[in-house]
C-alpha cells in the first residue's frame, strides 16, 4: 500500500511539473485566475487545477497547481512555479 500511495505522489508531481513547463513554453502571459484540465498517465486519469496570482513584482506571475487523481478528492501533489513577462 505504501508503494502505491508514493507511485500516485511521484506520477501527480510529474504532471503538476509538466503543466508549469507548458505554462511556460506557450509563453502565456494572462489575466489571472485558475484553468484546470485532466490528462491520462500511467493507465490512470488525473485532473489538474491551476491558480495563476499577480506577485509582487508586476513582471511575474505565480502558478500554483494541484493535482488529483481521478475520483478523488485528496490532492496527490502541488506545485508552484513562475512566469516571466517577456
Amino acid at each position: 500500500m505504501h508503494a502505491a500511495h508514493l507511485k500516485e505522489k511521484t506520477i501527480a508531481g510529474w504532471i503538476a511539473q509538466n503543466q508549469i513547463a507548458e505554462h511556460r513554453a506557450k509563453q502565456k502571459w494572462g489575466t489571472t485566475g485558475s484553468v484546470s484540465g485532466d490528462v491520462e498517465m500511467a493507465n490512470a486519469r488525473w485532473r489538474w487545477r491551476m491558480t495563476v496570482s499577480k506577485t509582487d513584482d508586476p513582471s511575474l506571475r505565480r502558478l500554483d497547481i494541484e493535482v488529483f487523481l481521478d475520483g478523488d478528492e485528496g490532492i496527490k501533489a502541488s506545485a508552484t512555479g513562475f512566469i516571466a513577462q517577456l
